[in-house]
């Protein structure tokens, strides 16, 4: 079994036009080089400041 822990970043810009972009990142300190873009394997819902998993792989699972 594998355990291991990640910090995610969310950032978001709102421009002129109130249209939001957010942005979601992996910051892990083990590792070199820049954080890892994760938008596309998880979803930031503003309305109530919670990140959903959109599917599941088996590295995020510890497989």
């Amino acid at each position: 079994s594998m355990n291991k822990s990640i910090h995610i970043v969310v950032t978001m810009a709102k421009s002129l036009e109130n249209s939001v972009e957010n942005k979601i990142v992996s910051l892990d300190p083990s590792e070199a080089g820049p954080p890892r873009y994760l938008g596309d394997r998880y979803k930031f819902y503003l309305e109530n400041l919670t990140l959903g998993i959109r599917e599941s792989r088996k590295e995020d699972e510890g497989w």
